[in-house]
């Protein structure tokens, strides 16, 4: 194939729009960002939330930052997870929130560029009932001489621990801060 005055042209812009990009990118021109794919968030059986979420692709992606509410409108940051980066297939990522509130709590992901251009993903909302943030676990079952109790709870909880013999007498009694 012969170039001809037309394929010079185009070629000459498609160099300077390139160029141009690659130039402009410290004041922020060019487009960067990741592109979700799924976005879940789920309740665990321990009280605690799962954030997952995947990438179709990232370019010039620096972090992502988790963020909560329990009204929908005011987040805070509770996580941050640095990013691959680039990628043209994408990738998995996850976070748990240890202490998610009681009732409805909302989660967005914030998606960081090399240069400080954040987006934002939707809203997604999980529903966390308060026996969830109890659970007990025993064992082992059967005991002989001694038990282990765990429990998931909140900071800074009272919790009080009764233990009952098979004929329904206590045994112990027990307070203690969490």
């Amino acid at each position: 194939i012969f170039p001809t005055k037309f394929s010079f042209m185009l070629l000459h812009v498609m160099f300077t729009l390139s160029c141009t990009c690659l130039l402009s990118s410290a004041i922020n021109a060019c487009h960067y960002q990741a592109y979700l794919g799924d976005f879940i968030v789920s309740n665990q059986l321990n009280g605690t939330v799962l954030v997952k979420w995947t990438t179709i692709s990232e370019h010039n992606n620096d972090y992502f930052t988790i963020e909560h509410s329990t009204d929908g409108v005011h987040f805070t940051n509770i996580g941050k997870i640095s990013s691959l980066g680039y990628t043209a297939s994408g990738f998995s990522y996850k976070f748990i929130d240890n202490k998610p509130g009681i009732g409805k709590n909302f989660y967005r992901i914030r998606m960081v560029d090399v240069v400080m251009k954040s987006t934002y993903s939707e809203i997604k909302i999980v529903q966390v009932n308060d026996n969830a943030q109890h659970m007990l676990s025993i064992f082992p079952n059967p005991a002989v001489n001694s038990v282990s109790l765990k429990l998931n709870t909140r900071e800074n909880e009272e919790l009080k621990v009764e233990i009952y013999n098979a004929t329904g007498n206590k045994e112990l009694t027990k307070t203690c801060i969490m």
